[in-house]
């Protein structure tokens, strides 16, 4: 297990991994008026603040590196899209009120959702010029490049079903819960091979197989790291590399990387992979 850290005295979670290995999430700045900062990390520079300066988060990365999120404005409760580089701390805004982004593709495409006061949210989708789509009831967390976006289709205000859009085919998936018993589940994450993970519930984390199948994530967890549960299921990238929020048997909770054995390779072609939460000490075996 590797604990990424956290910048001030409040928490931090992981929100996506790209197939560089950088992570990007938010941590939260309890010095600076409690409020929440957008961050980068990899394994030469650890957790570094992508804006010092403006609240905020990033909630999504792409191959190269580029990053989105939102900057919350000095007035107001409106918020702007951004889209930040490895080395740009100011960001490209984009013109459209309170959107949030969250996730981008490598095409420079992506999604967001729009909190309207006057409405409910409704997610948003957009080419990488010209207006955005408009998802209405779907409320997208990730897209990959061929254009299937992952999130949840929203039943009323409380609740939603994880799902699936592919836009090339304009269908729609429905992919349901790991248990009856959960409240809601969402789709958080997708990767280039259509691997999907999320959340579900109080049955916590999932991934799918190759049918579209949930699996509790906790439940392929190496025996050998019992006490482990995986509470949700943020990213997932190309080498099969989970970001997650876990939490131990001493009910602290953790920005956690988890990682496939066998070799990711493999473990992509398989229904169900087992996943490690060993320490760091090879490639395969930590979080």
């Amino acid at each position: 297990m590797q604990n990424l850290g956290l910048i001030g005295a409040g928490d931090s979670q992981a929100l996506d991994i790209n197939n560089n290995e950088n992570i990007v999430g938010v941590t939260g700045i309890t010095s600076l008026g409690d409020s929440n900062r957008a961050f980068r990390w990899t394994p030469s520079t650890g957790m570094v603040l992508i804006d010092s300066e403006n609240s905020g988060q990033a909630s999504g990365l792409n191959s190269n590196d580029v990053a989105i999120g939102h900057r919350n404005l000095p007035t107001g409760n409106a918020t702007r899209v951004r889209t930040w580089s490895p080395t740009d701390s100011i960001g490209n805004p984009y013109p459209f009120a309170n959107l949030y982004g969250i996730a981008i593709n490598d095409l420079g495409q992506f999604v967001g959702a729009d909190p309207s006061q006057f409405g409910p949210v409704r997610g948003r989708y957009s080419p990488g010029s010209g207006p955005t789509i408009n998802l209405n009831q779907f409320i997208p967390s990730d897209l990959n490049n061929a254009r299937q976006i992952v999130g949840y289709e929203r039943i009323d205000a409380q609740s939603g079903l994880a799902g699936l859009i592919d836009l090339d085919t304009n269908t729609k998936t429905i992919l349901g819960k790991l248990a009856p018993s959960d409240a809601s589940s969402q789709a958080l994450g997708i990767n280039q091979a259509g691997t999907i993970v999320g959340v579900s519930g109080a049955s916590g984390a999932f991934i799918t197989d190759q049918n579209h199948n949930l699996l509790s994530l906790t439940s392929l967890l190496d025996p050998a790291f019992s006490g482990w549960t995986i509470l949700s299921a943020d990213d997932i990238n190309n080498a099969g590399q989970i970001v997650a929020l876990g939490q131990f048997q001493d009910g602290l909770q953790h920005a956690v990387l988890l990682s496939p054995v066998p070799e990711p390779s493999t473990w992509l072609l398989a229904t169900i992979a087992v996943l490690s939460v060993a320490l760091r000490r090879s490639y395969l075996h930590h979080c």
